[in-house]
């Protein structure tokens, strides 16, 4: 642990911030611009990220970073993409459908855009300690206690593990179903908002808020009714 106490705060952010939104920013503008379903661009823009860390370890290794270092980067790698990406993101979709009632699709999308902000919060969590100069999450201090068979480990580092185990599987779900509420709901607000102006400009009435103009006069149509 001591040889990698310099790069665990550069690893944190590379496994969390560093992945999330590239590939969030990626697949939604795949998504945007027509060229595949959302899920499709998610993969793919996965599958580059993935490329991409696998080229950075290489070339790590090819400069003397070792063996022991670089199988280390890769089982590493292997469980953030499990615990930080696949099963976060899965269960985002999972709670968006269940309580929001979005389709498969769409759920996933907005878990996608919720994944960086959880993300963000998992990194701050695990500096938040000794800050990004000193990593001071795997000592909390504070009383010790045997879990799963492991005696020695600090309570606090326990909790502070499972609190972030807690945030990045539901953060994406919660945080992606606020940006469905702002976002659709703005587009609503917006649509409603544009439609008011339209009506008041056509009677005369600069201003979209009825009480401002009085009473609007009925159409030809219900006049006649």
């Amino acid at each position: 642990m001591t040889e990698w106490s310099g790069l665990l705060p550069a690893l944190a952010f590379v496994l969390t911030v560093g992945v999330s939104v590239p590939v969030a920013l990626t697949a939604h503008r795949s998504h945007r611009s027509g060229a595949r379903p959302f899920a499709r661009a998610l993969w793919v823009a996965a599958l580059q990220t993935t490329l991409l860390y696998l080229l950075g370890v290489f070339v790590l290794w090819s400069v003397g970073a070792g063996v022991s270092r670089t199988v280390t980067l890769l089982v590493v790698g292997a469980l953030s993409g499990l615990l930080l990406a696949a099963l976060p993101l899965l269960v985002g979709r999972w709670l968006l459908r269940r309580a929001g009632g979005l389709d498969s699709e769409t759920a996933l999308r907005y878990a996608t855009y919720g994944w960086p902000v959880a993300m963000l919060a998992v990194f701050g969590l695990f500096v938040a300690p000794g800050g990004v100069g000193r990593v001071a999450f795997f000592h909390l201090g504070g009383a010790e206690a045997c879990i799963l068979g492991f005696c020695g480990i600090s309570v606090l580092t326990a909790g502070a593990v499972l609190l972030q185990a807690v945030v990045a599987l539901v953060g994406p779900g919660i945080l992606g179903g606020g940006w469905y509420r702002l976002l659709d709901g703005s587009g609503d607000r917006l649509r409603e908002f544009a439609l008011a102006v339209s009506d008041g400009r056509r009677w005369g009435c600069p201003s979209p808020i009825p009480s401002k103009c009085g009473t609007l006069p009925l159409s030809p149509a219900v006049s006649a009714t």
